[in-house]
């Protein structure tokens, strides 16, 4: 039996931002209020109602990783993020810098998330959020590529949670659309307690290439 998913409350500004989340995303067929959505990790039915403020999702099909519950979570985040990652918002633009990786972490933790430490081969590194609070979801970082360098970025980056027993690991590397990888993984006395999901993985190529992945930590 095919699974529905009923979202309410969601206005036509809310709707817009999910529709460019997923043109991010490299999903098509989106463009109407109703259709098929089409993307690497997932075929989705779905009807926006504008009268009723109300969205309507039926997976058609899901890569084995994916969830209707994932696919809820990031929906729904795409549409309540102000300032998502979807190419209305977000296109860095340095002189001779070529590869961009933006995560951005969804905290259902329970607690506070604080950055511990990073550990980069290579590129740059910012940290644009030192601290992710329980029930946020904020951009964690900003990596690139060195100006010039035909090696692209790579590292990792730790957030350890509340417990200070635990901790979450970022590890990236993108050189050009064809070579790139995003994975978030837990490690620490606490760490069967809590699972890390990613969406939104892929590396999308328009001049530059950027990465604007998804990582959503919940508490099992």
């Amino acid at each position: 039996m095919a699974v529905k998913i009923e979202i309410k409350q969601v206005s036509d500004a809310k709707f817009k931002r999910l529709r460019d989340f997923l043109t991010t995303a490299g999903m098509s067929g989106h463009e109407e209020d109703s259709g098929t959505a089409k993307g690497l990790c997932c075929k989705v039915k779905y009807e926006y109602d504008s009268k009723k403020n109300l969205l309507l999702l039926e997976p058609v099909e899901m890569a084995d990783h994916l969830t209707h519950e994932k696919l809820e979570r990031t929906i729904r985040f795409a549409m309540a993020a102000e300032q998502n990652c979807g190419p209305s918002t977000r296109w860095p633009k340095q002189l001779g810098v070529y590869n961009y990786v933006e995560p951005f972490i969804n905290n259902q933790s329970g607690g506070v998330l604080t950055f511990s430490g990073d550990d980069i081969s290579n590129g740059t590194l910012v940290v644009t959020n030192n601290k992710i609070p329980d029930g946020t979801t904020l951009q964690a970082f900003d990596a690139r590529s060195s100006v010039a360098s035909g090696i692209g970025c790579k590292g990792k980056v730790t957030f350890i949670l509340a417990d200070g027993n635990t901790n979450l690991i970022l590890s990236y590397m993108l050189d050009g659309i064809g070579i790139h990888s995003f994975n978030a993984g837990i490690s620490g006395l606490n760490a069967a307690h809590y699972s890390a999901s990613i969406t939104c993985n892929q590396a999308i190529q328009a001049g530059y290439t950027y990465m604007w992945p998804v990582v959503t930590l919940v508490q099992d």
